[in-house]
């Protein structure tokens, strides 16, 4: 039952497991087997805290930095995942800019029902002086959201 259950779990390969896939070595094994399984687990754990592209990814999807890769043990993984927070912080507010950008733009579309030509906009039956300074305004935001748009693939093939 139980113990049988034990000397198939306190393994080198369940230790090797466990530690590849970043989870915590677990404290469940008896002295007496917890050798191999410990070896293995540090093995696993040695390999998942060198692999720099998922740190990186873990970094810019804003993800908790793992407990099992402390820093002073395996700096190039902290490296790692310390840049790709940087590219996630630039993409994450890229994004909210190209909102408030698409934001300001429909604001003004409705309030001077301004018309869609092609990829742009023009006056429609309100001619007024407020009414071409909001397509001035209109102009200037898509400039702005094509540029953050620009940036924000730039950000995303980078990373």
């Amino acid at each position: 039952g139980h113990r049988e259950g034990l000397n198939s779990f306190c393994t080198y390969d369940v230790g090797l497991n466990i530690g590849t896939q970043g989870r915590q070595l677990p404290s469940i094994c008896p002295q007496e087997i917890r050798e191999d399984f410990t070896k293995g687990w540090q093995t696993g754990n040695r390999r998942y805290c060198s692999n720099e592209t998922h740190a990186f990814t873990l970094g810019r999807d804003d993800k908790s930095y793992p407990q099992v890769c402390p820093a002073a043990h395996f700096p190039h993984y902290q490296q790692a995942y310390e840049r790709g927070r940087v590219v996630g912080n630039r993409i994450r507010r890229l994004e909210r800019e190209i909102s408030q950008a698409k934001r300001n733009i429909n604001r003004l579309v409705r309030r001077y029902e301004l018309r869609r030509h092609g990829s742009n906009y023009r006056l429609a039956e309100n001619r007024s002086p407020e009414a071409r300074e909001a397509l001035k305004d209109v102009r200037q935001f898509q400039r702005r959201k094509n540029r953050l748009e620009s940036d924000l693939f730039d950000a995303r093939t980078r990373s």
